[in-house]
């Protein structure tokens, strides 16, 4: 009787990840926001090497970051799972809003810029323990 209840629990969950959106997506950590572009800057774990380094506002340093366009807690405050393509300027400009004019010492940041197609706070169904 617990082998079929097992067999059933694993089958339910291969199969909703099958037709998740996040099925095979990406961990990160919401790190900061970029005050004058509205974009939300993204610590990716170490396993994808897609982002660079950076050095936030307040001094604190973090590595393999990427920005992408988004409000002020539209990914929220910590860990987000998401998938992502990479940014076009000629076709996703228009993605980051209104900007206000802001001092210098705010511009962006120089690292990768992709467009998140898809996020959670839920864990990915490819991500494991």
């Amino acid at each position: 009787m617990n082998r079929a209840v097992i067999l059933v629990a694993i089958l339910v969950g291969v199969l909703a990840c099958a037709d998740s959106p996040l099925s095979s997506c990406i961990r990160g950590e919401v790190v900061g926001y970029e005050r004058c572009s509205n974009a939300v800057l993204i610590q990716v774990e170490k396993a994808y090497a897609i982002g660079e380094a950076l050095t936030y506002y307040d001094h604190r340093s973090f590595d393999n970051v990427i920005r992408a366009p988004g409000k002020f807690g539209e990914y929220g405050d910590s860990i987000v799972y998401f998938t992502f393509r990479r940014y076009q300027h000629e076709n996703d400009s228009g993605l980051f809003g209104a900007t206000e004019i802001c001092p210098s010492i705010y511009g962006p940041f120089d690292v990768p810029t992709v467009v998140i197609t898809a996020s959670s706070r839920v864990r990915c169904c490819n991500e494991t323990e």
